[in-house]
């Protein structure tokens, strides 16, 4: 498996052509069928990245600032099944974010992960823009130390039981004098 420079969508995946990217919308996963029948909202499958952030780097190019993930990351392009490791991770920012936070949490050494990264049409692109935007989905549960499951797992424990069932099911109606009261 070749070891690389750096992972990122272009360098595993390439370029994503338009036309593979229309017949994703049309037929890959998720596309569903509108009120005129036609499918779209499917999904491009590119790559797949399982690994280990320790930290990350920052910098500016043309193109703008970046950051990139540092520790051990194998990519696989989904589409020819070719793998590549390499020490530095570029992600969309949509799955660059939540890693970033992971890692920046008090009891954080690493973060381990793996997520498939997929292409989605833009319906509203502007002529010339990219036609695309990128999705991201976990592979793995997760883990312990994720925040969202354990508020969740705080507030099931806070539940109000179901109220008992009442003694005389024949109460009588509370009277008011809004509409309907007599």
């Amino acid at each position: 498996m070749p070891q690389v420079k750096k992972l990122s969508v272009a360098t595993v995946f390439g370029k994503i052509g338009l036309k593979e990217l229309i017949k994703a919308d049309e037929t890959g996963p998720g596309a569903v069928a509108g009120a005129d029948g036609k499918m779209s909202g499917g999904k491009m499958p590119l790559i797949r990245v399982i690994g280990a952030a320790v930290g990350t780097k920052t910098g500016n190019s043309s193109y703008g600032d970046w950051t990139a993930l540092l520790g051990q990351f194998k990519a696989i392009n989904l589409d020819t099944g070719e793998q590549s490791e390499a020490a530095t991770l570029f992600l969309p920012d949509v799955a660059l974010v939540p890693i970033q936070v992971a890692l920046s949490g008090p009891d954080s050494r690493s973060v381990e992960f793996a997520i498939d990264i997929f292409a989605t049409l833009r319906k509203d692109g502007k002529p010339g823009g990219v036609p695309y935007t990128f999705e991201w989905s976990p592979l793995l549960p997760s883990g312990a130390n994720d925040p969202i499951r354990r508020l969740e797992e705080q507030i099931a424990a806070l539940a109000l039981p179901a109220p008992p069932p009442a003694a005389d099911d024949k109460a009588e109606p509370a009277k008011g004098k809004g509409k309907g009261a007599k």
